[in-house]
């Protein structure tokens, strides 16, 4: 993808946008319960979105490998262990096209790509009064691994790796009801494909930065 200040910058400005938009239904919904899901000791949330991915590598005269953007869906475990932090689980998919890119040709479709991430971390909020709002910013941070499963198509060619992976996300709960709140996000995955362990060969990869934006449901127990 692009560098990483430049996905900083655009992940900055979709969570700002995002907030701008749940500002109306916060308003709205003033009066419900704290509680809500973001702030229950425990909460489940289901999402759907898309994902955009950075080039696993950048070749010679402008070439490229990468996967297309693609829609990513997965869970997040939360559990909270003081005011404002919580511990969070996540897994999430995302299959795309594997893509080629060559100058003044665009990209070429090479096969397939799969990605399924699973990482732990802490989600860090701001404790509000009850009964004074009905949307919760937050931050997460985390680490843990892609699985990568890799198919040349007509080839006939597999392979997959597994990659550690760091992550930062931003988001925003909207009350929706007592302990239930729509969820938006914009996550940021942090990784390199470790081409050595899927083909053999001494290829260095790139750190890549692959971006997902998401909506759900989180549910409060």
């Amino acid at each position: 993808m692009r560098s990483p200040r430049i996905l900083a910058c655009l992940t900055a400005g979709i969570v700002a946008a995002l907030a701008s938009l749940a500002a109306p239904a916060g308003a709205q919904l003033a009066s419900a319960p704290a509680h809500s899901a973001a702030g229950t000791s425990l909460d489940l949330t289901p999402y759907a979105g898309y994902m955009m991915f950075g080039h696993f590598i950048d070749g010679p005269l402008g070439t490229s490998l990468s996967s297309s953007a693609a829609p990513v869906y997965g869970a997040q475990l939360g559990l909270a262990v003081a005011p404002g932090v919580k511990l969070v689980g996540n897994i999430a998919h995302a299959a795309s096209d594997l893509r080629v890119g060559v100058p003044f040709l665009g990209g070429i479709n090479a096969g397939t790509t799969s990605a399924l991430m699973m990482d732990g971390g802490l989600q860090l909020s701001i404790p509000m009064p009850q009964g004074k709002v009905a949307y919760l910013p937050f931050l997460q941070a985390g680490v843990g691994a892609t699985r990568w499963n890799v198919d040349l198509g007509s080839t006939g060619l597999q392979t997959s790796s597994t990659n550690l992976t760091g992550n930062v996300g931003a988001g925003l709960d909207v009350h929706l009801a007592p302990s239930i709140a729509l969820r938006l996000m914009a996550r940021d995955y942090i990784g390199k494909f470790d081409f050595k362990q899927a083909t053999s060969l001494d290829v260095s990869g790139k750190t890549v930065n692959n971006v997902a934006l998401t909506a759900g449901i989180s549910v409060g127990f």
